[in-house]
Parts: structure tokens; sequence; C-alpha cells
């Protein structure tokens, strides 16, 4: 993932919470890349209750879920490249953030059998995490997934 923090604009909350932020909001893209699980479960929330909405159209609740799916997954992506991440937006209130990326570049190989997933199509996605505070650190909450469309918006066409 781009270490770069050009690209972030901020809204509240103080210099080590947005530092601590983004730090876990790469170290989830460096772990998604591969389907690191032993890295996931350090950034996600330990609640059953927390979900997850996949690129994939499915819904996923709690860690068991993710890591069933990234499972499933791991033998069959490969990753080509690292993820980049784009346009980030961060929204800081007391125990709660939201990290909302617009175009995170993402670039795997389907290496399972039958035909690639329609997930695989578009190499960008959009991203937006919802973090809370669990025992003094940020933990990811609530993940939702979606493609990330190219050229112009409809409203911008001449």
């Amino acid at each position: 993932m781009s270490a770069e923090k050009a690209n972030v604009v901020f809204d509240g909350g103080t210099q080590e919470d947005r530092d601590r932020l983004i730090e876990l909001f790469e170290e989830f893209w460096a772990a998604n890349d591969v389907f690191d699980s032993p890295q996931l479960e350090r950034t996600w929330s330990k609640s059953p209750d927390r979900v997850h909405f996949n690129s994939n159209g499915h819904t996923y609740y709690g860690l068991n879920d993710w890591l069933n799916i990234w499972d499933y997954y791991r033998p069959r992506f490969q990753s080509v490249s690292p993820g980049k991440r784009g346009d980030t937006r961060v929204i800081i209130r007391e125990g709660m953030a939201l990290v909302a990326d617009a175009e995170i570049e993402r670039k795997w190989e389907w290496i399972g059998e039958g035909e690639p997933p329609a997930l695989l199509s578009n190499p960008r996605v959009r991203a937006t995490m919802v973090y809370v505070k669990e025992d003094g650190d940020w933990r990811v909450a609530h993940v939702h997934y979606s493609s990330a469309a190219s050229g112009p918006r409809p409203d911008q066409v001449a």
C-alpha cells in the first residue's frame, strides 16, 4: 500500500489517532492483498456483530466469517502488485472513525479453477471502513466495498 499521506484529508482527531488510523488502513490493505489472516486478526474488531459487505456482493458477520472467505480466496487469487491508496478521507469523532477511499487499486490474478469471479473485472475499488476504539486502540468494525467507475460521471457528460 502506498505510504504517501499527501492525498489524505482529515476531519477531527488527534495527530496520534490520525497516524494510527492510516497505519491500520494501510496494514489492512497489505493483508488484503495476500489474505494474511493473522494481520486481519490484529486489525479487525473481536465483536461477532461487526459486518463486512464484500465486493463479491455478499455480507459477512464477525471475524470468523471474514477469515473463512479469505481461506477460500487465498489458494485462488495471487497478488500481482501491492494495492495503492487513492483519495482518502478520514473523519474522527470520539471513539469512532470513518475512513473512505475513492479509488484503491489492487491487482490480483485468478489462479483458481473455472471462470474468475466478477470482482476481478475491475482492479479499482472504493472502500468505506468504520473503526471503533476497543481496549485503547482502533479496530475495524465495518467495511463496505464497491467498484470504482472510470470515465466521467453521468452528470458531467456534455
